[in-house]
Parts: structure tokens; C-alpha cells; sequence
């Protein structure tokens, strides 16, 4: 089984290195970046739609790949994606069913009284 956090190193170094091997940075922008990710996203959306996991799995990653890309390309660092991950799932961490609703397949604040 593969660690989790040393997937996700190998995807990043992946990415970097994929980046130097085609002097990506000499001429990508976040805006071509853009584009590869919004075709990526749909890639996951068809695969979410039609019910294919491993489909789903495959796109998924190919959308962190080309997501990544694009933060590199805007100068976002390790530091800044890790601190950002956290951040993500310390405010998830304190969304309870007194916070939030589940609406519509989506998970909803409540109205402030």
C-alpha cells in the first residue's frame, strides 16, 4: 500500500520535475494552466456522472497533476499548499450538524438566527 503523504510528494516532484523536462515555466501561465484544468474537471465530472470508479480515481489525479501546474506556475510553494491543506481540514473539522445541513447532496451553513 502506498503512503498517502508519499504519493502526493512523488505526484508534486512529478509535476516539477515534468515542468523542467518541457521548460514549462519558460512559457506557461496560470490561463493555459487554466484550460488543461478546466478539461480535466470535466473529465471528472463525466466519470463522476457515469458511475466509473476507476475512471473517476484516474481523472482525478490527472486534475490534481495539472492543478498543481498551475499553482506552480502562479509561484505557490510546498509551504503555501500544505498550510492551505490544513487550513481546509481544520474548517471542515468544525462544521457539525448544529453548523450545517445536507442539501441536495451538498453540505449547507445554517441560516445565523
Amino acid at each position: 500500500m502506498v503512503q498517502n503523504d508519499a504519493a502526493l510528494m512523488q505526484l508534486i516532484e512529478s509535476v516539477r520535475a515534468f515542468n523542467a523536462r518541457f521548460q514549462l515555466a519558460d512559457y506557461q501561465d496560470a490561463g493555459s494552466v487554466a484550460r488543461n484544468v478546466h478539461e480535466e474537471a470535466g473529465e471528472v465530472v463525466l466519470a463522476l456522472t457515469w458511475g466509473h470508479r476507476d475512471d473517476v480515481v484516474q481523472e482525478l489525479a490527472d486534475l490534481l497533476f495539472v492543478t498543481l501546474q498551475g499553482c506552480f506556475a502562479l509561484g505557490v510553494t510546498d509551504a503555501d499548499l500544505a498550510r492551505a491543506m490544513v487550513s481546509v481540514a481544520e474548517k471542515n473539522n468544525l462544521k457539525t450538524h448544529a453548523t450545517h445541513r445536507v442539501e441536495g447532496g451538498k453540505v449547507r451553513r445554517l441560516p445565523s438566527l
